[in-house]
Protein backbone atom coordinates (compact mmCIF):
# COMPACT_ATOMS: atom_id res chain seq x y z
CA UNK A 1 0.00 0.00 0.00
CA UNK A 2 2.66 2.50 1.00
CA UNK A 3 5.02 1.57 -2.16
CA UNK A 4 1.88 2.31 -4.38
CA UNK A 5 1.24 5.60 -2.90
CA UNK A 6 4.55 6.16 -3.21
CA UNK A 7 4.65 5.29 -6.88
CA UNK A 8 1.39 6.90 -7.70
CA UNK A 9 3.17 10.34 -6.67
CA UNK A 10 6.32 10.07 -7.56
CA UNK A 11 5.14 9.79 -10.96
CA UNK A 12 3.38 12.79 -10.86
CA UNK A 13 6.12 14.68 -9.47
CA UNK A 14 8.39 13.39 -12.19
CA UNK A 15 6.11 15.00 -14.03
CA UNK A 16 6.10 18.41 -12.44
CA UNK A 17 10.10 18.53 -12.17
CA UNK A 18 10.09 18.30 -16.27
CA UNK A 19 7.27 21.30 -16.36
CA UNK A 20 9.63 22.51 -14.05
CA UNK A 21 13.07 22.23 -16.03
CA UNK A 22 10.41 23.17 -19.15
CA UNK A 23 9.45 26.68 -17.40
CA UNK A 24 13.43 27.23 -16.78
CA UNK A 25 14.19 27.15 -20.35
CA UNK A 26 11.05 29.16 -21.32
CA UNK A 27 12.06 31.80 -18.25
CA UNK A 28 15.65 32.17 -19.73
CA UNK A 29 15.06 32.26 -23.49
CA UNK A 30 12.11 34.71 -22.92
CA UNK A 31 14.88 37.18 -20.44
CA UNK A 32 17.38 36.56 -22.99
CA UNK A 33 15.29 37.83 -25.49
CA UNK A 34 14.02 40.52 -23.07
CA UNK A 35 17.61 41.63 -23.11
CA UNK A 36 18.14 41.94 -26.58
CA UNK A 37 14.58 43.58 -27.47
CA UNK A 38 15.80 46.27 -24.82
CA UNK A 39 19.15 46.98 -25.89
CA UNK A 40 19.92 45.91 -28.56
CA UNK A 41 16.65 46.56 -31.24
CA UNK A 42 15.88 49.41 -28.28
CA UNK A 43 11.98 48.08 -28.38
CA UNK A 44 11.76 46.50 -24.62
CA UNK A 45 8.77 44.61 -23.73
CA UNK A 46 6.40 46.07 -21.37
CA UNK A 47 5.33 44.09 -18.27
CA UNK A 48 8.60 41.38 -18.79
CA UNK A 49 9.34 41.40 -15.04
CA UNK A 50 5.25 40.50 -14.31
CA UNK A 51 5.44 37.68 -17.29
CA UNK A 52 8.74 36.66 -15.31
CA UNK A 53 7.43 36.69 -12.09
CA UNK A 54 4.32 34.38 -13.21
CA UNK A 55 6.37 32.17 -14.67
CA UNK A 56 8.82 31.62 -11.88
CA UNK A 57 6.13 31.09 -9.60
CA UNK A 58 5.10 27.91 -11.84
CA UNK A 59 8.60 26.86 -11.91
CA UNK A 60 9.04 26.71 -8.19
CA UNK A 61 6.04 24.97 -6.93
CA UNK A 62 6.28 22.87 -9.66
CA UNK A 63 9.75 21.46 -8.46
CA UNK A 64 8.65 21.15 -5.17
CA UNK A 65 7.64 17.41 -4.91
CA UNK A 66 10.01 16.47 -7.29
CA UNK A 67 13.05 17.42 -5.00
CA UNK A 68 11.19 16.10 -2.20
CA UNK A 69 10.59 12.60 -4.05
CA UNK A 70 14.15 12.70 -4.89
CA UNK A 71 15.50 13.39 -1.00
CA UNK A 72 16.71 16.61 -1.86
CA UNK A 73 15.74 18.92 0.66
CA UNK A 74 17.77 19.60 3.36
CA UNK A 75 17.48 17.07 6.46
CA UNK A 76 19.30 18.28 9.47
CA UNK A 77 20.48 15.28 11.23
CA UNK A 78 23.29 15.47 13.02
CA UNK A 79 21.31 14.98 16.14
CA UNK A 80 19.78 11.85 14.98
CA UNK A 81 22.60 10.31 14.33
CA UNK A 82 23.96 10.11 17.46
CA UNK A 83 21.02 8.81 18.90
CA UNK A 84 19.51 5.62 19.40
CA UNK A 85 17.79 4.00 16.25
CA UNK A 86 14.21 3.78 17.53
CA UNK A 87 14.70 7.60 18.81
CA UNK A 88 16.15 9.16 16.02
CA UNK A 89 12.91 7.39 14.09
CA UNK A 90 10.15 8.68 16.54
CA UNK A 91 11.89 12.06 16.28
CA UNK A 92 12.21 11.77 12.13
CA UNK A 93 7.98 10.88 12.17
CA UNK A 94 7.27 13.32 14.56
CA UNK A 95 9.18 16.05 12.37
CA UNK A 96 7.60 14.83 9.24
CA UNK A 97 4.27 14.64 10.93
CA UNK A 98 4.41 18.22 11.16
CA UNK A 99 6.22 19.42 8.30
CA UNK A 100 3.56 17.63 6.23
CA UNK A 101 0.63 19.50 9.03
CA UNK A 102 2.49 22.69 7.60
CA UNK A 103 2.24 22.01 3.91
CA UNK A 104 -1.47 20.87 4.12
CA UNK A 105 -2.20 23.93 5.66
CA UNK A 106 -0.09 25.96 3.60
CA UNK A 107 -1.69 24.21 0.62
CA UNK A 108 -5.49 25.17 1.77
CA UNK A 109 -4.40 28.79 2.68
CA UNK A 110 -2.67 28.96 -1.27
CA UNK A 111 -6.38 27.60 -2.61
CA UNK A 112 -8.06 30.36 -0.12
CA UNK A 113 -5.76 32.86 -2.17
CA UNK A 114 -6.69 31.90 -5.51
CA UNK A 115 -10.16 32.09 -4.77
CA UNK A 116 -9.64 35.15 -3.08
CA UNK A 117 -7.57 36.35 -6.51
CA UNK A 118 -10.43 34.98 -8.83
CA UNK A 119 -13.28 37.20 -6.99
CA UNK A 120 -11.58 40.41 -6.64
CA UNK A 121 -10.28 39.71 -10.36
CA UNK A 122 -6.70 40.64 -9.02
CA UNK A 123 -4.31 41.17 -12.16
CA UNK A 124 -0.66 42.40 -12.80
CA UNK A 125 -0.47 45.95 -12.91
CA UNK A 126 0.87 46.45 -16.62
CA UNK A 127 0.00 43.38 -18.65
CA UNK A 128 -3.31 42.87 -16.54
CA UNK A 129 -2.03 38.95 -15.96
CA UNK A 130 -4.94 37.27 -13.86
CA UNK A 131 -3.03 36.41 -10.67
CA UNK A 132 -5.56 33.59 -10.15
CA UNK A 133 -4.53 30.78 -12.45
CA UNK A 134 -1.18 30.76 -11.17
CA UNK A 135 -2.30 30.22 -7.59
CA UNK A 136 -4.35 27.13 -8.50
CA UNK A 137 -1.26 26.15 -10.58
CA UNK A 138 0.56 26.77 -6.85
CA UNK A 139 -2.39 24.91 -5.22
CA UNK A 140 -2.22 21.98 -7.51
CA UNK A 141 1.95 21.96 -7.15
CA UNK A 142 1.34 21.92 -3.23
CA UNK A 143 -1.23 19.18 -3.11
CA UNK A 144 1.43 16.96 -4.96
CA UNK A 145 4.10 17.86 -2.55
CA UNK A 146 1.68 17.24 -0.07
CA UNK A 147 1.36 13.91 -0.72
CA UNK A 148 4.55 13.11 -1.49
CA UNK A 149 5.27 14.23 1.94
CA UNK A 150 2.59 12.06 2.98
CA UNK A 151 4.19 8.76 1.87
CA UNK A 152 7.20 9.80 3.29
CA UNK A 153 5.47 10.40 6.62
CA UNK A 154 3.95 6.97 6.66
CA UNK A 155 7.28 5.15 5.63
CA UNK A 156 8.96 7.46 8.58
CA UNK A 157 6.38 6.31 11.31
CA UNK A 158 6.74 2.72 9.54
CA UNK A 159 10.56 2.77 9.88
CA UNK A 160 9.67 3.17 14.15
CA UNK A 161 8.96 -0.53 13.86
CA UNK A 162 10.56 -1.90 10.16
CA UNK A 163 14.22 -2.36 9.51
CA UNK A 164 13.23 -2.27 5.89
CA UNK A 165 12.56 1.29 6.09
CA UNK A 166 14.83 2.49 8.78
CA UNK A 167 17.73 1.23 6.28
CA UNK A 168 15.85 3.59 3.73
CA UNK A 169 15.82 6.41 5.23
CA UNK A 170 19.00 6.52 7.21
CA UNK A 171 20.47 5.81 3.60
CA UNK A 172 18.38 9.63 2.95
CA UNK A 173 20.87 11.28 5.79
CA UNK A 174 23.93 10.46 4.44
Amino acid sequence: MIDKLRNFVNKISTLLGWVSCLFVVIVSVFIVVSVFMRYVLKNPFIGSTEIVECMMAVMVFSCLAYTQSTKGHINIIMILRILPVRAAMVINALCMLAITVFSGYATYCLFLQAQYAGKKHLISALVHIPYSPFYYIATICMIVFTLVLLADTIIAFAAIGKNKYQEEIKGSWN
